[in-house]
């Protein structure tokens, strides 16, 4: 009996401090990082519809190469992965290995930016003629040409600073957007730089409780998931916040645009493909939503 009452007696105080961390918690959010609920300002953005990795069925994925093309066909905003090398260089890359682009079976993130620039992207199994970029290579580039969505692979207090670096140098508080899944991530940003603009990824049908626990502060501009991840109880949630024009689906097939469309989401992660002669699917959901922004839906025929 003495041990079940000391049990009781210790669980109360878990439950108590429990408690007490939670309301201090609220009232250090209320204090100083805005409280709760949703953003003072309306819509996010004018529409932006994302080529993943460039034109990465056509060229090797996040490539000078692909990102000069995009500018010939008129696509205004770009998803780019960003990794990190041994000597801690961002680079523009997708994979944690450098074997499928780069033919080294070795971690990206145990080799230094010298041996990467030494090889050359592949693409289709073949070696093309474009080098590995450093994000500051990229940004250099074209960082004030369109929009640019960072798919971070590597979140970490040194990343973020560097990129806070990056956004001051090329100034892209307008153009680029921080887009990870890790929320701790992407808070150091906003309390470092509030102009930074962010995306919480992995956002879908059933985490929509997040939203609501987010101080107004460090609150994401954007929210990004799995195009498979939306239903229609998704979008009614979207629909009743005002996020409609926050959330960007990603990994968003040709045979999902419609759904997208009629949904009224005006943002997208797409792969580039060519069809229909000249036309293809992007430009195509690009001038649709041009064409018809009725606000509740969108409609295109296909």
């Amino acid at each position: 009996m003495y041990v079940l009452s000391r049990i009781i007696r210790i669980s109360k105080y878990i439950i108590a401090g429990a408690i007490s961390f939670v309301v201090i918690m609220v009232a250090l959010s209320v204090m100083f990082l805005g409280g709760f609920g949703g953003y003072d300002e309306g819509n996010a953005s004018e529409p932006m519809v994302f080529a993943h990795r460039g034109l990465s069925n056509y060229y090797a994925e996040n490539s000078s190469e692909g990102f000069d093309a995009l500018d010939s066909i008129g696509i205004g905003a770009v998803e780019i992965d960003i990794e990190l090398t041994k000597d801690n260089h961002l680079i523009v890359f997708h994979d944690s290995n450098c074997e499928r682009l780069l033919g080294i079976d070795t971690s990206i993130r145990e080799v230094n930016l010298k041996f990467i620039k030494n090889r050359n992207l592949i693409y289709n199994n073949n070696h093309t003629g474009n080098k590995v970029l450093t994000l500051d290579e990229f940004f250099s580039h074209y960082g004030t040409k369109r929009k640019i969505y960072l798919d971070v692979k590597v979140a970490n207090r040194d990343v973020a600073d560097s990129l806070i670096v990056l956004f001051k140098k090329y100034n892209l508080y307008n153009t680029a957007i921080v887009a990870d899944a890790k929320f701790e991530f992407l808070s150091y940003i906003k309390l470092r730089n509030q102009d930074i603009k962010t995306v919480l990824e992995g956002f879908g049908s059933g985490k929509e409780w997040i939203y609501y626990i987010m101080p107004k502060r460090i609150k994401p501009d954007y929210f990004s998931g799995f195009f498979s991840n939306v239903d229609n109880q998704f979008i009614s949630f979207l629909r009743e916040n005002n996020l409609l024009n926050r959330f960007i689906p990603y990994d968003v097939k040709e045979s999902d645009i419609k759904k997208s469309l009629e949904y009224g989401l005006i943002n997208c992660i797409i792969t580039y493909h060519y069809e229909y002669g000249n036309e293809h699917t992007l430009k195509k959901y690009q001038d649709a939503i041009n064409r018809d922004r009725s606000g509740d839906a969108i409609t295109i025929k296909m």
